[in-house]
């Protein structure tokens, strides 16, 4: 197996993250995203790549190649956000952990497709800010988790201008100590599994630098776990895979192999959505779910896969259903 050749990071910033860094400028966490990414490819001699997008506070990358040439085309459909336009007044609620007890400090933000303000979490887990309806938000979500110590999740602001939320649960990522380094073929992580290709490209967001956090990390866990607003009982999922760091773009896109803890019958047809978090050059609108890939169970009852020549191009929060 080859291993990853180089990495090069980008420090552009796109105008859109500047107008957003501005909006928040010294109050963002140590999971802060914006919309440049770095980049690694996997195989021996392979060439990296870099870009930056515009939008939102979550990564966006451009069209990519392979890392050795040639090869893959991965160009996002970007389908336009509804542009729905709200102000914000008081939003509040408390974030607990699924393993049990607060999840203190997590990041979190009130989040537009053009605008982007810090909700500060406490070391109980409780916020309660006050937006004073200050500002136009458009499509606006209350993001919380950011991908590197938890899951990057979200969910629709409802009830506008006030918000509030009750208690709500949050899902820890494995540590990175735990974490798998990107490399061509089968990389598993807590029995996840990605296939690459030889010189995939592996697109980091811009927060993610350090070679020990640009290691691939994985979670499973049900949807009935905890309160996840985002995660609507209409949507039928049966399993929710989580994998960082969130957002990563992957070209081609990776094969997915997950356990079967839906006890699905064998060769049953499963769908695979991915939750947009994205504002720019994007799978999915920005806080929906859509189908990112088809799949199947295995012939003998133990596996889920994304079908061959579809794949997972973007890592993120995935739910898994029966088609």
């Amino acid at each position: 197996m080859h291993q990853i050749s180089k990495i090069r990071i980008s420090k552009a910033l796109g105008f859109g993250s500047l107008a957003v860094l501005l909006a928040v400028l010294g109050a963002c966490d140590d999971e802060s995203t914006n919309d440049t990414t770095s980049s690694t490819s996997t195989g021996t001699g392979g060439s990296t790549t870099s870009t930056s997008g515009t939008g939102g506070s979550t990564s966006g990358t451009g069209g990519s190649t392979s890392g050795c040439g040639g090869g893959a085309t991965c160009t996002p459909p970007a389908p336009a956000h509804p542009g729905v336009s709200a102000t914000v007044g008081v939003v509040q609620g408390t974030i607990e952990s699924t393993e049990g007890g607060p999840a203190g400090n997590i990041p979190a933000e009130v989040c537009g497709t053009n605008l982007c303000k810090i909700t500060t979490v406490d070391a109980q887990g409780v916020f309660n800010e006050n937006y004073n309806q200050e500002d136009n938000l458009l499509d606006v979500r209350l993001l919380y988790g950011k991908g590197k110590h938890w899951v990057l999740m979200g969910t629709d602001m409802a009830a506008l201008p006030d918000a509030d939320f009750g208690t709500i649960n949050a899902v820890p990522m494995p540590a990175f100590a735990a974490g798998v380094p990107f490399a061509d073929g089968d990389i598993t992580q807590n029995g996840v599994t990605l296939t690459l290709e030889t010189c995939t490209d592996v697109k980091f967001p811009i927060d993610v630098t350090e070679p020990s956090e640009q290691v691939f990390r994985a979670v499973m866990f049900s949807p009935t776990d905890g309160n996840f607003p985002g995660i609507s009982a209409s949507f039928n999922f049966e399993v929710m895979v989580a994998l960082a760091p969130m957002p990563t773009a992957i070209c081609p896109a990776a094969k997915l192999t997950i356990p079967n803890d839906a006890s699905w019958a064998a060769n049953a047809e499963v769908e695979f959505l991915l939750y947009g978090t994205r504002t720019f050059q994007h799978w999915t609108e920005y806080g929906t779910w859509a189908v990112l890939s088809e799949g199947s169970v295995s012939a003998d009852g133990n596996t889920v896969s994304t079908n061959d020549g579809e794949g997972i191009p973007d890592l993120g929060l995935l739910g898994v259903r029966l088609k």
